[in-house]
């Protein structure tokens, strides 16, 4: 499952396993709750990404504002023993 959206304040969310989730508005949410999810999402929106194990139990779910400097505008990320790691 994907999804992408546009315009401001615009969230888009996925569950499905190695789901993508954009959005490119401002103030918006990306989030892929999924195995093996990602996101991307535009400088002042937020990403929200889970990671699961291999028999898929969840470890963590985290959230980080993408700055566009430690955290980069349209670029997909991962959820990585709980840290968000370029995908």
């Amino acid at each position: 499952a994907h999804s992408a959206t546009t315009g401001d304040e615009a969230h888009s969310a996925t569950t499905g396993d190695e789901a993508h989730s954009a959005t490119t508005g401002k103030n918006a949410i990306a989030a892929s709750l999924g195995y093996k999810g990602k996101a991307k999402a535009s400088v002042g929106s937020w990403l929200v990404l889970s990671e699961h194990s291999i028999d898929e139990t969840i470890k963590s779910v985290k959230t980080v504002l993408v700055d566009g400097e430690t955290i980069k505008a349209d670029t997909y990320y991962i959820l990585e023993e709980g840290e968000f790691v370029e995908a």
